[in-house]
């Protein structure tokens, strides 16, 4: 299938006037959504590409793609375990100053109780 084909399959191509029609109403501002448009219209244009590139559809990569050696991930796998890994730590790190902020708070209200006591004796 030719470029030209897949973007007159495309749901924004108007067959009557021979041309690409893109609206966008997304946002309050003109010029968001025209960004709104220029992203749809490259969309088209990617897709259109890639089926043609490819020899099919765009769902998903082509089956012969080399896999990675076994007892080796992929930088796909590696990117999403050392994000996965840097989230958890900050989520450590956000519960232990937690813990620190709580303990120092009841320091203060116990430092404060005994001030009251101390002073209510005088």
């Amino acid at each position: 299938m030719k470029v030209i084909d897949m973007i007159k399959s495309s749901p924004y191509y108007a067959a009557s006037s021979n041309s690409i029609v893109i609206h966008s109403d997304e946002h309050r501002e003109q010029r968001f959504n025209r960004q709104e448009c220029f992203k749809k219209l490259t969309s088209v244009f990617r897709t259109a590409g890639e089926n043609v590139i490819r020899g099919g559809s765009a769902k998903g990569p082509p089956k012969d793609l080399p896999k990675p050696p076994p007892g080796r991930l992929s930088t796909r796998e590696a990117r999403m375990r050392f994000t996965s890994q840097k989230r958890t730590e900050r989520k450590a790190k956000e519960t232990k100053s937690m813990e620190d902020r709580i303990a120092r708070q009841k320091e203060k209200k116990e430092r404060d109780r005994n001030r009251a006591l101390v002073a209510s004796r005088r």
